[in-house]
């Protein structure tokens, strides 16, 4: 289908080496703003909640509560929830071919390991496949270079 290049924050990126706790594949959660989510989500994308995420570009502000207590601005980062949109690529397709990992872009090697909140722009593809059990969508994740 359609190539995207997408904009956001990282979280949870598995892209030099995959994610082996259920299927081996590697992923990424990207967390864009409300309205791209909502297209996403309308197309049946999977849209994962993200409570409790440590980011580490917020700064140390604080804020006040309803209750009267303050409050710092990453912990009140940890208690709302962020949507991420899910976008994975397999190691192998279904007949047992290795698939080739994303192309990782970046100019210092010190962020190599992806952190938590680091702005990236992903490249991926759009699929659909129709089956017994209905119509899914997804995204094949190319390329992920930090911003």
């Amino acid at each position: 289908m359609d190539r995207l290049i997408l904009e956001g924050e990282a979280y949870w990126a598995f892209i030099t080496e995959p994610s082996v706790r259920f299927e081996p594949c590697y992923s990424i959660n990207l967390v864009m703003d409300t309205n791209s989510l909502k297209l996403f989500e309308e197309k049946g994308h999977n849209i994962r909640c993200l409570k409790g995420v440590q980011s580490n570009t917020v700064k140390e502000h604080k804020r006040k509560t309803k209750n009267g207590t303050y409050i710092t601005i990453k912990e009140h980062e940890r208690r709302t929830a962020k949507k991420s949109l899910v976008i994975k690529r397999r190691v192998r397709q279904e007949k047992g071919m290795i698939i080739n990992p994303p192309i990782f872009l970046c100019s210092d090697i010190n962020k190599a390991p992806l952190k938590n909140g680091t702005k990236v722009k992903v490249a991926c593809k759009e699929w659909q496949h129709t089956g017994n059990y209905g119509t899914f969508t997804g995204l094949d994740l190319e390329a992920v270079q930090v911003v």
